[in-house]
């Protein structure tokens, strides 16, 4: 792989008071993020500061002999060139080595410091995209607390209508598994398995149960399952969600119905 087919690059720097309790769960969170594609850890590296004069490596339990050797290379080097004389430090969205080494020099008897670096797989194909069609990197970061508290309550609606619409296709991608499961049994047990491995695959969170229409798509290209099982079980998940649809209207109907007889004996 070329450097230049590797997603964004992001350092992240945390802190921990003395009373942190390392349990795994980072790195169990780390390895779900992995899994799924989101991100793939580049380096990581736990330090605390025992005294004044000595900075020690925090023992991950969690990773075992060669795992634990792989990982503080690349940010050791990092540190390394940050000590130097003239070290580039980063502007106000970014880290220079320099920077990496003042976070670690600034950390106080009895507290630690994780510093991941990590790539955003899930960015590499979008930065490929862009750089193909000529477009270069202007700016980037995260929103500050400061910015963030400003726009708080419109980033707050946006993200829970994206969570409806996204639960939303969840339940249809189900009822689909569902619908097509019923059709399926009576069509071939070859598909019916199909599917439950399907199911068996979005429990494990290999795929999304959004992902659940695309898969049956492929069962389809397989010929396990034909396409008008398919076809039949979206008809009949069109329908109950236009009964849903139906019966929220007559509930919302209902209710301004209630608020402007309230309002009329008021």
């Amino acid at each position: 792989m070329k450097f230049e087919d590797v997603g964004p690059l992001q350092v992240l720097v945390v802190g921990f008071d003395s009373d942190a309790e390392f349990s795994g769960a980072i790195v169990e969170e780390l390895e779900r993020l992995i899994t799924s594609g989101t991100i793939r850890v580049i380096d990581l590296r736990f330090l605390t500061r025992v005294d004044d004069d000595t900075i020690t490596e925090v023992d991950l339990d969690s990773l075992d002999d060669e795992e634990r050797a792989g990982f503080g290379q690349v940010i050791d080097s990092l540190r390394e060139i940050g000590g130097r004389e003239g070290a580039q430090v980063g502007d106000s969205a970014s880290f220079g080595p320099a920077d990496i080494d003042r976070f670690v020099s600034e950390i106080e008897v009895g507290q630690s410091v994780g510093i991941l670096l990590f790539e955003h797989t899930w960015a590499t194909q979008l930065k490929s995209a862009i750089r193909d069609v000529g477009g270069t990197m202007i700016a980037q970061g995260l929103l500050t607390p400061e910015a963030a508290l400003m726009v708080g309550e419109e980033v707050a609606a946006i993200a829970e209508a994206e969570a409806t619409i996204e639960l939303a296709a969840a339940v249809s991608g189900a009822a689909m598994l569902d619908a097509a499961a019923a059709i399926a049994d009576a069509e071939d047990i070859k598909a019916a398995a199909a599917i439950d491995a399907i199911r068996a695959l979005i429990a494990s969170e290999v795929i999304s149960d959004i992902a659940a229409t695309d898969a049956l798509e492929s069962l389809v290209d397989a010929e396990l399952i034909s396409a008008e099982a398919v076809s039949a079980a979206a008809e009949e998940v069109l329908a109950k969600a236009e009964e849903t649809e139906q019966a929220l209207d007559a509930l919302a109907a209902a209710a301004e119905a209630d608020a402007q007889t309230e309002d009329a004996k008021a």
